[in-house]
């Protein structure tokens, strides 16, 4: 029985593949898988990170689980879990440093007579325009008053004037206005809608962080985390991909009809949409992660 990385970098080999394109595929930086086949668990800082990198890139090579569980079992043995917060790496307790006692130190505080002078100001101020609104109301009305009674009869002179002068003009611009032309409705030129073009549209919302990857028509539009409650909108007119990392994560719309989330939490899923149905593809892998970078780092 081989160790992991002998076990992954044969089958990998014997698939012909290199580990960019592994890399591509799963999002696992380069750096990493080099170090899964060397069996460098010294670059991993705890052994939750080594074990689903190591789930993911068998999972790509179609290798089954047995294979490598294991020697992933030995190899989990030997990555030491990382310490506690506050806690030295070699367990021991550190020593608490002395810090002097603070002196109090009794100082007056001046902020409350600033408080207290500003208040006494805006009273004194809002009190200072009551009483001027009050003496200054009575001579604001009657002058608005005389002004809108002025105002109202300059207007009805004024309309009265207009409509006198108005009407032989109006009556000679109709002897001279030609037949309306008909004017073609507006539904008539309305542009073909999406269904008749052959488009369709995909919506994808997040309740939790989830990684998803999105390719419309062999162009790649989107690919990093998606965060709770934020959404992705894609149209195609071809052929459309969408690879999460958390299938239970997401809820997806398919030309308005809302088609639910993809699978369970924690699944990889990749999903192809055309322009009138969509597919599911493979056997989706249960892995612990359900947000991680694009380079898995």
């Amino acid at each position: 029985m081989g160790t992991v990385g002998s076990i992954l970098r044969s089958e990998r080999l014997r698939r012909g593949v290199e580990l960019e394109q592994v890399s591509a595929e799963t999002r696992i930086s380069v750096k990493n898988l080099r170090a899964i086949e060397d069996d460098d668990l010294a670059i991993f800082k705890g052994s939750f990170f080594y074990k689903s990198f190591v789930r993911q890139f068998a999972a790509w090579l179609a290798l089954p689980a047995e294979a490598v569980d294991a020697p992933l079992a030995a190899a989990l043995s030997a990555i030491p879990e990382p310490p506690m917060p506050g806690v030295p790496e070699n367990g021991a307790r550190g020593r608490t440093p002395k810090v002097a006692a603070l002196r109090s130190s009794r100082r007056w505080n001046l902020r409350w007579f600033s408080s207290a002078a500003c208040l006494v100001l805006m009273l004194g101020g809002c009190s200072g325009l009551h009483v001027l609104w009050e003496n200054s109301r009575g001579r604001f009305e009657a002058s608005a008053t005389a002004f809108i009674h002025s105002a109202g009869s300059r207007l009805r002179g004024l309309a009265t004037a207009t409509v006198v002068h108005a009407a032989p003009s109006v009556a000679i611009a109709s002897a001279r206005v030609p037949a309306r032309v008909p004017v073609p409705s507006r539904a008539a030129t309305t542009a073909p809608s999406q269904e008749a073009s052959g488009a369709f549209h995909v919506e994808v919302s997040a309740v939790e962080p989830a990684w998803l990857s999105i390719v419309t028509d062999g162009k790649e539009i989107y690919s990093g985390t998606l965060e709770a409650a934020e959404t992705k909108t894609l149209e195609g007119h071809d052929r459309a991909r969408i690879r999460t990392g958390n299938a239970g994560a997401l809820s997806v719309m398919f030309n308005g009809k809302v088609i639910g989330p993809l699978g369970e939490r924690g699944q990889v899923r990749t999903v192809v949409f055309t322009p009138d149905n969509y597919e599911i593809l493979g056997n989706a892998t249960a892995v612990a992660l359900v947000s991680f970078t694009p380079k898995g780092e």
